[in-house]
């Protein structure tokens, strides 16, 4: 399902999703906290997550600690690549990630720790290990669920024009997509399903 919003406020994702329950995959934007019916299951993207160090390499191209979070985070990737290339189902990849990614999970949690001890909050690698331990829960349950991606990339991805669109003023156009989207619904990208629940 596919929902577009002229504006990013709460009662977008409140008013949308109501007391429905499921999974519903999301970056950390604090709208999507508290909404949906009580067994909404909220899974955070580890892309994210990734991002936030990504950034802090960009404003810090010797951080030892950014470029070795990013890779940690890569290895949870290329598991899930290797399950994708042996064309294992959802609980096999489970199975896998439960068995190679957790340990390392919990390892890029530690380094978080470590580093909210150490680095400046406001810095941009303060920042990533904050973002990375304030979303925890929602990271962790990635390991839970078989249907869950790691990253709610390809959904988002979809809907980029969208989003580019409504940022770059083009109201009209943005407006002329959503009824066309709403008229389609169920979205055609089942990918979408895992942003949009």
């Amino acid at each position: 399902m596919f929902d577009f919003r002229l504006g990013r406020r709460r009662d977008g994702p409140k008013k949308f999703l109501g007391q429905w329950e499921g999974i519903l995959q999301t970056d950390g934007y604090q709208a999507y906290d508290n909404i949906g019916g009580p067994k909404l299951v909220h899974v955070g993207c580890w892309a994210h997550s990734r991002r936030k160090f990504v950034d802090a390499v960009k404003v810090n191209k010797d951080d030892t600690a950014a470029i070795a979070m990013v890779a940690r985070m890569d290895t949870l990737f290329s598991i899930d690549r290797d399950a994708r290339h042996r064309q294992l189902s959802a609980e096999q990849r489970l199975a896998l990630r439960r068995e190679q990614a957790v340990n390392e999970a919990e390892e890029i949690r530690r380094e978080c720790l470590a580093l909210a001890m150490t680095a400046l909050p406001k810095s941009a690698l303060g920042q990533a290990a904050a973002y990375t331990l304030n979303m925890w829960t929602k990271l962790r349950r990635c390991f839970d669920y078989a249907e869950v991606e790691l990253s709610n990339n390809l959904a988002e991805n979809s809907m980029r024009p969208v989003a580019l669109g409504r940022k770059a003023g083009c109201t009209w156009a943005a407006r002329r997509l959503d009824r066309k989207w709403r008229r389609s619904s169920p979205w055609s990208n089942p990918a979408a399903d895992w942003a949009c629940r």
